[in-house]
């Protein structure tokens, strides 16, 4: 999928609604469904699991994910 301009905000309103992989800064990486994207893109997900880089998770269930602290986000592979 291409997009025209350079505006990442477009990109994150098409995951809404699907399952996504999301890398943070800090190490963990955070799968679950897009619920909703706002104008600074901080990151609404329901249905989170938290699997950091010692393989270990734990479920979150619906968590706020603050726009400095994503490294990355993108539609997760089942």
């Amino acid at each position: 999928m291409a997009f025209e301009e350079q505006d990442p905000s477009q990109m994150l309103k098409t995951l809404v609604g699907q399952i996504v992989s999301v890398k943070s800064k800090w190490g963990p990486l955070y799968v679950g469904t897009l619920v909703s994207v706002d104008k600074y893109m901080n990151l609404q997900i329901r249905g989170c699991v938290e699997q950091t880089a010692r393989g270990e998770s734990g479920e979150l269930g619906e968590t706020l994910l603050r726009c400095n602290n994503v490294l990355y986000i993108r539609k997760a592979t089942q």
